[in-house]
């Protein structure tokens, strides 16, 4: 009995022996066999949101013949051969969908399915394949894909292998028979990102997965299931992208007698004696070449959105359409074409076809657009503006275009030698101007001087050239000369320069003393300008500003924090809140709204901030400011400013970039003329269109499809404002008016052989935003009202799919959505509410 027991024992462990040898050699075939294998693989695009169960895409089904044909030293070349190959629409199962390879490929081309290839395997792992060199590359590619599920390594944990994506990161689990491998789509080598965005609010997000499940039963692969998913999605909306699934699963059929390997001493003489012509590849994909293709015609597109590119209709949804449309269709254009285009179009819109060419960034764009803007001459100030403007947005700089605009380096040459020389104010805050969009760590020195020692418009510019600078760029010496501008310590400056500087110490890298002197001098500043200071000191802490510790640990000191202090009266006012909250993205607005003395406006600033993904992008900025209008209704200017000249002018900043101010009347009798000759219709600040997201990508599936990913979104922006005095009411209103439509257009495309799969997700909205200041001097003290108003807008939503077969069937699928987002009031702080319901009140009491 014991013995046996023993030899049960010994049974027992001798095969547990041997399926932990069969795992640490890992998969292999015995020679003198074919192993047949069914193998079923497909590749869809999905609906970013909701299924329909009906999705855009293509599958393959096929039998696998596989042998050895040479072994040695445990390394064995298998041959591979596919018979019965289909393709299938997977949208419809259908017999019309169904296609014969010489359908996808044409006759010449389906013959190479049947072709063998080979492949070296050892322990599991996939070291080359050996190619027929005429076989095309898009089979080639599908059989890499089946390849690359024999690619089974025995062990536990990491490893870098490489597979038709590239070389890839991936996982191994193991338990019994079953062998488990994570793929780590994103490491994988074999891919193409193209133009990725500098800041990660206008960025995308790539998500991907990849799993393949194996049953290895001794030696010998029984069965693999692969999955992977692609998810790519717009970080300023997360609900706009596009979606791939692909799967593959192969499973052991049959087994039969098979040929007699070669005998040869190495695979290079075992290659040429049995499959002379063949050359060795590695198991990545590689590319076809690219074929001309015939695209839309460019002067027909154009002629076809024209109407939707006026003027009139920028800032809306289908002027915006239109743009990415003809974008799409310029960038597969000539030179030649463009060109015509450009000497063709109507004055009308040919400032809108300039924006979408430059949008464009191809060289044959970027060569038609300097032929056709001759620099030389003047006649074309605004064409040139806006060609530069696309210049500053483009999203893909190339090295020619930089080249083109090497004349900017010694334009920045010529500014920062003219910003320090004897030049006309007028000529430096110009160049000051200019300098802003540089960002470059030069200029620092060049906007502290000119702040602290230029006249007023020129200190204000300068100062806002430092905002934008981050604080490691803020050194000692430009916070000590912010502070003897704040506290006037060698001259007298105006308060809008006095402003600019406190926002500069607060909003950097302020130490407690700086706060401390800044909170306790409130007392002897004008009442208007100690309200503002103090309002946007607690709006830094209502919104927990970084800085906030800093002033609260100031606020603990009782001679700062007291109602002597804190006890301001005025109208001046900063107030900040959220315009939206979504999933990853936040937007906020900021209003800070400085009054004279008598009660006029001095300067407002109104910005939208974009926050995601840990970065924050300035959206938009609309500054007015007005100085001199004190004797309009007889009062008083404040210190420092008692020979200001008579002036109102809007100055736009739109994505980090200032833009050309605009003078709405420079001197008193310019204004007199334009009160009596005013039409009501506000001064244009920013009209155009401009590309802000522009991503493009190429995804191996490892069925052996590319899948390629075009995002891109357009804004189409129309901001203006107006001032309007009126001494009959003795009344001013200034307004700003933001209108923009913005749309993001997410395509992800397949191609094999004739066959074109196409998905594209389109998200478009268009919304108009007001900003009104009201301020009536009827009576002291005055009245002042600020409305921020957005109206009802619409949103709109579409998902459509399609797949189509070079001289056969097609299939197109489509679903929309659409629905109006409630106008609304943004909230801004109490004592504003209480004027304006003071305000109406009045109104209404006048009329009856």
């Amino acid at each position: 009995m014991k013995v046996f027991y023993l030899a049960l024992l010994l049974c027992s462990s001798a095969t547990r022996f041997l399926s932990l040898g069969a795992q640490i050699m890992g998969p292999r075939f015995q020679t003198h066999h074919v192993y047949v294998y069914k193998y079923v693989a497909s590749a869809e695009t999905l609906y970013v949101r909701g299924s329909s169960g009906q999705n855009a895409g293509v599958g393959m089904t096929t039998r696998a013949h596989l042998s050895v044909a040479w072994e040695r030293n445990g390394e064995q070349l298998v041959r591979l051969q596919l018979f019965g190959t289909r393709f299938q629409s997977t949208a419809e199962q259908k017999p019309e969908t169904r296609n014969k390879p010489s359908a996808m490929f044409g006759s010449s081309s389906s013959k190479a399915l049947q072709q063998p290839i080979f492949f070296l395997w050892r322990r599991g792992k996939v070291d080359g394949i050996y190619v027929n060199n005429e076989e095309p590359f898009e089979i080639v590619n599908l059989k890499r894909g089946l390849i690359s599920l024999f690619q089974l390594q025995p062990i536990v944990g990491e490893t870098i292998e490489s597979d038709i994506a590239g070389e890839c990161k991936v996982t191994y689990r193991m338990k019994r028979n079953r062998v488990r491998k994570l793929r780590d789509v994103k490491s994988c080598t074999n891919r193409e990102t193209a133009f990725p965005a500098t800041n990660k609010v206008l960025g995308t997000e790539w998500h991907g997965t990849g799993i393949i499940a194996a049953t290895v039963e001794q030696d010998l692969i029984k069965l693999v299931a692969a999955e992977e998913q692609h998810n790519i999605t717009v970080n300023i909306q997360t609900t706009a992208g596009t979606r791939v699934l692909s799967r593959q699963r192969m499973k052991l059929m049959d087994s039969t007698p098979g040929p007699e390997p070669t005998q040869e001493f190495s695979v290079d003489r075992a290659i040429a004696a049995i499959a002379p012509g063949y050359t060795a590849r590695f198991l990545g994909a590689e590319k076809s070449p690219s074929h001309s293709k015939m695209h839309r015609s460019a002067r027909l597109m154009v002629q076809s959105v024209r109407k939707r590119m006026e003027p009139d209709n920028l800032g809306k949804s289908a002027s915006t359409r239109s743009f990415i449309s003809l974008l799409r269709v310029l960038r597969h254009s000539s030179q030649k074409d463009m060109l015509k285009l450009l000497q063709k179009e109507p004055e009308k819109t040919l400032l809108q076809l300039i924006d979408v060419m430059s949008a464009a960034q191809t060289d044959a764009s970027r060569l038609a657009l300097l032929s056709f803007l001759d620099f030389s001459k003047a006649n074309k100030a605004e064409a040139y503006e806006r060609f530069l403007y696309g210049c500053a947005f483009a999203t893909r700089p190339s090295p020619e275009l930089l080249q083109n605009l090497m004349v900017v380096r010694e334009a920045w040459k010529r500014l920062l030698a003219g910003s320090d020389t004897n030049n006309s104010d007028t000529e430096i805050q110009t160049h000051l101007l200019a300098l802003k969009n540089t960002f470059l760590p030069e200029t620092v020195h060049i906007f502290t001087k000119h702040a602290e020692l230029g006249p007023g418009a020129t200190s204000a510019i300068a100062i806002s050239g430092l905002q934008g600078f981050p604080s490691e760029f803020i050194t000692h010496e430009v916070n000590s000369a912010m502070n003897r501008i704040y506290h006037q310590s060698n001259q007298i400056y105006e308060k809008t320069v006095r402003v600019a500087a406190a926002e500069r110490i607060l909003t950097g890298n302020p130490s407690e003393a700086e706060v401390r002197n800044i909170l306790l001098s409130l007392h002897s500043l004008t009442p208007e300008m100690a309200k503002f200071i103090l309002a946007r000191v607690e709006d830094l802490l209502r919104v927990g500003h970084p800085n906030s510790n800093i002033i609260q640990e100031v606020l603990k000191d009782h001679r700062v924090h007291n109602y002597e202090q804190f006890a301001r009266s005025g109208s001046s006012s900063s107030f900040s809140g959220f315009m939206s909250k979504m999933e990853g993205v936040t937007s906020t607005y900021n209003l800070n709204i400085l009054y004279s003395g008598s009660g006029i406006l001095r300067k407002s600033n109104m910005d939208i901030f974009i926050f995601s993904h840990g970065s924050s992008l300035h959206a938009t900025q609309v500054s007015i400011e007005a100085q001199g209008l004190e004797g309009l209704i007889a009062g008083t200017p404040d210190e420092g400013e008692e020979d200001l000249e008579t002036m109102a002018s809007m100055s736009p900043i739109l994505f980090d970039l200032q833009l050309r101010p605009i003078t709405f009347f420079n001197g008193y009798a310019d204004l007199v003329t334009k009160m009596w000759s005013a039409t009501g219709e506000p001064t244009s600040a920013v009209k155009g269109s401009i590309l802000l997201i522009d991503h493009s990508q190429l995804i191996w599936l490892q069925f052996g499809v590319p899948f390629g990913v075009n995002l891109l979104g357009a804004l189409s922006i129309d901001i203006s404002g107006s001032m309007d005095v009126s001494l009959w009411d003795r009344q001013s209103k200034t307004i700003v008016c933001n209108k923009g439509a913005v749309v993001l257009s997410s395509v992800g495309s397949m191609v094999l052989g004739r066959l074109k799969v196409h998905s594209e997700h389109i998200l478009s909205t268009e919304a108009r935003l007001d900003f009104t200041t009201t301020v009536q001097f009827t009576s002291y003290p005055f009245l002042v009202c600020m409305q921020m108003e957005k109206d009802t807008f619409p949103f709109r939503e579409e998902q459509q799919q399609s797949e189509r077969l070079e001289g056969g069937y097609s299939w197109n699928a489509r679903r929309a959505r659409e629905f109006n987002i409630t106008g609304s009031e943004f909230p801004l702080h109490q004592d504003n509410s209480m004027m304006c319901n003071i305000m109406y009140d009045v109104e209404e009491e006048n009329w009856y």
